[in-house]
């Protein structure tokens, strides 16, 4: 069973988006409804310096006794004004002493000078940029334990403030591949429904995600197996951080509309459906489909073609012959057939978490609706 993803929120103190107010009851909030990591930054230039380290260091101690994880974002240069010097030894001292737990590095280290680091400074981990580290053997000389909560390395997307500059799909899966085959598990982010100033069009690492509800953003990255997943604006109502385990699922249970008198009874949909691996151009097709039909006795009677529209679910019926029982959903528009009967529909959004997951995911199981 794939193992539920790391919840975790975003807060900047010396920001005029909360206040110190403010911070902490999200904080004392998210840790209520069981997010376990804080992600905060040493280097906005938005921020206040002048009030936001007291500010800082009394939410990091806050998070601290809730057994939160705290990740900070840090560059030598952006981190000065909050007393940091540009040594990296002195500074990740002084992040140790306000509550860090994990420092996010952007570059500049070799694997060797990280694991002399980590050896020298104990209990502090590193985090690097998901994002923008490409470099296949950089990565391999690297390792993780696979466990977010644990390993010393791991790495956490970006998060894109300007509209039209978050990743695409294909190169994040192809990052996060580079990084959890080497056991290094990977962190991402996605926007509230409040969005954080300046720029004010919320915080996702996905493009295609600036505009979609927080639920169904979790729902696609949880089954592409990320490891961890942040909001990345602050301001978090409690109604999302309520929906926020609820829609980290283990399997994906995708949401269906069946036609009336589909003419194919709930039994057969009982369990989950194995995905073929080899990944057809027009549709996700079960492996498994035909053989149950034929172990639950049942005949698919042929019934009126109809159009076969992207996100519509099909099963093959007697014209068919030996591809009696096929159980498809179409990716892309398609014609009336008469060796197919149409049993159902996917709801635009479950379409698009279909299409971005397809490549990834080992079963189907349906919600009927």
């Amino acid at each position: 069973m794939r193992k539920k993803p790391v919840r975790g929120i975003s807060l900047y103190p010396g920001l005029s988006d909360c206040t110190a107010g403010d911070n902490e009851k999200i904080l004392l909030q998210a840790a209520t409804r069981g997010c376990t990591a804080l992600f905060t930054s040493l280097q906005l230039p938005e921020a206040d310096y002048e009030k936001s380290r007291q500010d800082l260091q009394r939410l990091l101690k806050l998070a601290r006794q809730h057994d939160m994880e705290v990740i900070a974002d840090y560059s030598p240069e952006g981190a000065r004004g909050l007393g940091f010097t540009g040594n990296l030894a002195g500074d990740i001292a002084l992040a140790r002493s306000l509550g860090v737990t994990v420092l996010r590095l952007d570059g500049g280290l070799s694997p060797n000078e990280m694991k002399e680091l980590l050896t020298e400074t104990g209990s502090i981990r590193f985090c690097l940029n998901a994002s923008t580290v490409t470099d296949s053997l950089f990565i391999s000389e690297l390792k993780g334990t696979g466990d977010f909560s644990d390993s010393p390395i791991i790495a956490v997307h970006n998060y894109y403030p300007r509209r039209n500059t978050g990743l695409d799909i294909s190169f994040f899966c192809e990052q996060n591949r580079r990084w959890q085959e080497r056991g290094i598990p990977v962190g991402v982010f996605i926007p509230a429904a409040s969005h954080r100033s300046p720029v004010y069009t919320g915080l996702p690492t996905l493009e295609e995600h600036r505009e979609l509800p927080s639920a169904e953003a979790v729902r696609q990255l949880t089954a592409l197996g990320i490891d961890a997943i942040f909001f990345g604006d602050p301001a978090v109502t409690e109604e999302e951080l309520e929906t926020f385990e609820a829609a980290c699922f283990d399997k994906t249970a995708f949401h269906l509309t069946m036609v009336p008198d589909a003419g194919v009874p709930k039994e057969f949909f009982a369990e989950a459906f194995a995905v073929r691996p080899d990944r057809a151009r027009d549709a996700v097709r079960a492996a498994d489909s035909r053989p149950r039909l034929k172990k639950l006795g049942l005949v698919v009677k042929t019934q009126p073609a109809r159009p076969r529209p992207a996100g519509t679910l099909t099963i093959d019926n007697e014209r068919a012959g030996r591809y009696q029982g096929e159980l498809q959903i179409t990716l892309r528009d398609l014609p009336a057939d008469d060796t197919v009967n149409v049993i159902g529909h996917l709801p635009v959004e479950e379409l698009l978490l279909l299409r971005a997951v397809q490549g990834v995911i080992e079963q189907l199981k349906f919600e009927m609706r």
